[in-house]
């Protein structure tokens, strides 16, 4: 189940094999009878089948067929061949079966080219025109201009920004790809099966869907402003629907509206990724937050996966001990960013809602190795996200514990009590 290409440590793309020929006839007790296999090949993953075409020409039932036949099947005619096939059930008629229920079951089909686009990205992206367009840059006038506008203004002015995005690119939020995937990870590790969830600000849906692949059984709910991310949601949700474990539903709409519209005590998780600090003002991120509590279940949990102020200010205290500049919790290049104070964040909670926090999770790895050992060995270059270095800080943080302290990202679990 779940099977998916995975990336070497030389930065290869593997694509592991889910049946082959010769390797079904060497089992013990295999037989030809798709029935007995179809819970396995219509299992959620991707299921690449390899056959060797002798085999399948000569419908070879076994390899004492095939090694009793092997010197008449090299260079065989067709009349030959005609005259070699197995007569009875064997390779062949297993493949036109299982081709045949895959006709019926309306299952996707992929190209090797396809499977390359839809699931080899956690590779370094190298085409820097992509990592560009994955966020809004803007001029120091424009940074400016932002803080003076009203709180409704600043609400459209994100909005804006999102509806320029390639919504079917699955990191259409995200130059740091890695980052984006540890989130996930960090997440997916703490929300259970057959839950009510729901994604506030979930763009393309793409953590959602990642969710669904792994996550059995749970009603998901995926609410963003941005009309064009929902579109890209939807598509992508069709794309990857024999994928899915549970099936989302994606709505365009305002956040606190969809939420008071929700009915109090019904949540099991509320999920936000850079939402909080994307509100136009910290009483928006107060009013946010309390409005969420109320749709919690007790014991529900919210999930905020949000900038750490604390965390940001702990590793730009390194940068400047190696002589590299501080990271600005905001500026023109993150122009509506509100980090997350975590004292600030207690108190709130803790004295206005029935939340607590119960847990903080970081990446304070991939952050210390990606924004600190990273840029300095590269000193005076520019680090890229795409880097080989930051390839193989993913890979380390995802074998080892999210511990919070040191990075502008933190995973903030709220339980009502």
């Amino acid at each position: 189940r779940g099977i998916e290409p995975l990336l070497t440590g030389n930065h290869t793309w593997r694509l592991p094999v889910f049946w082959e020929d010769d390797v079904h006839w060497n089992k013990d007790n295999y037989t030809w009878n798709v029935g007995e296999y179809t819970d396995a090949f219509f299992s959620p993953g991707l299921k690449i089948l390899n056959l060797h075409p002798v085999h399948l020409a000569a419908n070879c039932p076994g390899g004492e067929y095939y090694n009793q036949n092997k010197a008449r099947l090299n260079g065989a005619t067709k009349p030959e061949l005609d005259a070699i096939r197995h007569d009875g059930q064997g390779l062949a008629t297993f493949v036109d079966e299982l081709l045949h229920i895959i006709k019926l079951k309306n299952a996707e089909v992929l190209t090797m080219s396809q499977i390359s686009q839809r699931f080899c990205v956690e590779k370094p992206v190298r085409n820097e025109a992509k990592l560009q367009d994955r966020h809004s840059a803007y001029t120091e006038e424009v940074y400016e201009k932002y803080w003076s506008l009203t709180e409704e203004e600043r609400v459209e002015f994100v909005r804006k920004s999102y509806d320029t995005r390639n919504a079917l690119d699955i990191y259409a939020t995200s130059r740091d790809v890695n980052m984006r995937e540890l989130e996930i990870e960090s997440i997916f590790q703490n929300i259970a099966p057959n839950s009510d969830i729901m994604d506030l600000g979930c763009g393309n849906g793409y953590t959602l869907l990642s969710l669904a692949k792994k996550l059995p059984g749970c009603k998901m709910t995926g609410v963003d402003f941005s009309e064009n991310l929902i579109g890209g949601a939807e598509q992508l949700m069709i794309d990857w629907q024999s994928e899915l474990l549970s099936t989302p539903e994606f709505l365009v709409g305002d956040v606190f509206v969809h939420l008071n519209n929700t009915p109090d005590n019904s949540l099991d998780y509320v999920i936000t990724e850079r939402l909080v600090i994307n509100m136009p003002s910290k009483d928006y991120q107060k009013k946010l937050i309390n409005l969420i509590c109320q749709k919690l279940k007790r014991g529900g949990e919210l999930l905020m996966c949000e900038g750490s102020l604390d965390g940001l200010q702990k590793l730009n205290e390194l940068r400047v001990d190696f002589g590299l500049k501080e990271i600005p919790a905001n500026s023109a290049d993150n122009v509506s960013s509100i980090r997350i104070e975590q004292k600030e964040l207690e108190e709130y909670v803790n004295n206005n809602t029935d939340l607590k926090i119960d847990r903080i999770l970081g990446y304070s790895l991939y952050q210390l190795i990606s924004r600190l050992i990273y840029p300095t060995l590269i000193y005076p270059e520019n680090p890229k996200f795409d880097s080989e270095l930051n390839a193989l800080a993913f890979a380390l943080q995802k074998k080892t514990p999210f511990e919070s302290g040191y990075g502008g990202n933190a995973l903030y679990i709220l339980r009502r009590k």
